[in-house]
């Protein structure tokens, strides 16, 4: 099934007809989060996958199924829904015409591109008995699509090397999250939780991901991470972030320092979220960051992307655009100049970052402030403190 949506062109365009900032690709409803909290909701956030796939695929996992569009034609975006399942995406992987998909019901293994599946497994085939489904992540080698792990995200981790014919557990560890390193696929990161300490922390396997070791406590209480992501070109740089987690790595996950993104040090308690993070391969101390969120903000109806050039140390508000309904930005990804959005309540973009406008510059903090908080009585305020203000017209809860 094709669903065929016009692109809408935002007026955000630069100079001498450059491309637009930012171009809507549609996917509205489809890609819905907020519509399906109740359905979807666990325990923590659940957060969408969006990936570049070669040349001009965009493919996105969403609350309805999986879809995939070809962008090398902006003028008119046709998304095609893949026939593999219609329900919930968790995790995919694309590998050629392999396809992995782990729904919210099951884990099914395509060798057609997703027209038809060739294998589907529920929470029996990798527990031998019933457990509630906390089926997180999947990990494919990147050299070989056989072989791939599938993260429970309370007990165990098991994997296969033959595209699911059989399958191993190989650990009592439970992983949220895990990933291959694409600069050594005998490396592996993954992000858990750790029972004895009562905490959240990293995994680090050395051989292919045969044995694990906790690597260094991160969260000094049960959370979730939403994101690892590796340097493209220096094998030890990683760096996580997640529910109240966002932490640095330069020995491969050996060990982390956590850190506060800029303008929020006036108070620590408030630790800093983002929902995604990716480098940017041309420029590998270039990051962006999914949708801020500090404690200090509640759901807006601005979606936000924030940019770190120091390799994550410090982070400014780079783009920030008034959407129609409110909700988050959850994941991006990004190919070249392009950065694919995935929004909680708006459909999917592509962001033209090197269209982006960077002229105006942050004041203090590291944050840009376009306009100035204001009291109950209206008076400008100069340091936030816990309270009630005014900004933009609206009421904004500060350190709530």
């Amino acid at each position: 099934m094709k669903t065929r949506i016009a692109s809408l062109l935002l007026v955000l365009f630069v100079s001498q007809g450059m491309m637009a900032q930012l171009i809507s690709l549609g996917l509205v409803e489809e890609s819905n989060i907020e519509n399906k909290k109740d359905e979807i909701r666990r325990g923590f956030y659940f957060i969408p996958e969006i990936t570049f796939v070669g040349e001009d695929m965009l493919y996105a996992g969403t609350p309805s199924g999986l879809y995939k569009c070809d962008i090398s034609n902006l003028d008119v975006v046709q998304w095609e829904k893949l026939p593999i399942t219609d329900d919930i995406i968790e995790d995919f992987e694309i590998r050629g015409d392999t396809v992995i998909v782990l729904s919210r019901k099951e884990l099914l293994l395509s060798i057609d591109g997703g027209m038809t599946a060739l294998r589907r497994f529920s929470d029996t085939v990798f527990l031998d008995s019933a457990y509630i489904r906390e089926l997180h992540n999947i990990a494919v080698h990147p050299n070989d699509a056989k072989r791939f792990y599938v993260a429970h995200g309370i007990s165990y981790l098991s994997y296969t090397d033959d595209l699911g014919l059989s399958w191993s557990k190989i650990s009592d560890t439970g992983l949220t999250d895990l990933y291959y390193s694409p600069h050594d696929p005998m490396n592996l990161v993954g992000y858990g939780n750790n029972k004895m300490y009562d905490a959240t922390g990293a995994y680090v396997s050395t051989d292919g991901g045969l044995n694990w070791e906790y690597a260094r406590r991160i969260s000094g209480t049960i959370g979730e991470t939403y994101r690892i992501a590796f340097h493209p070109a220096d094998s030890n740089k990683l760096v996580v972030c997640g529910n109240g987690v966002y932490a640095l790595s330069d020995d491969g996950g050996a060990s982390w320092s956590r850190t506060y993104l800029a303008g929020y040090e006036q108070d620590k308690r408030q630790t800093a979220y983002l929902f995604d993070v990716v480098y940017d391969a041309r420029n590998p101390d270039t990051l962006y960051g999914a949708n801020m969120y500090t404690g200090f903000e509640l759901d807006t109806d601005t979606m936000k992307v924030v940019r770190s050039t120091d390799g994550g140390i410090t982070w400014n508000e780079f783009f920030a655009e008034p959407m129609a309904n409110k909700g988050n930005l959850l994941r991006m990804d990004i190919k070249d100049n392009l950065l694919a959005l995935y929004t909680s309540a708006n459909g999917i973009y592509l962001l033209d970052v090197d269209a982006v406008d960077t002229s105006i510059s942050a004041t203090e903090n590291g944050k840009t402030m376009d306009t100035p908080y204001y009291d109950l009585q209206g008076r400008p305020v100069a340091y936030l403190t816990r309270g009630i203000y005014i900004k933009d017209g609206r009421k904004v809860v500060i350190g709530q």
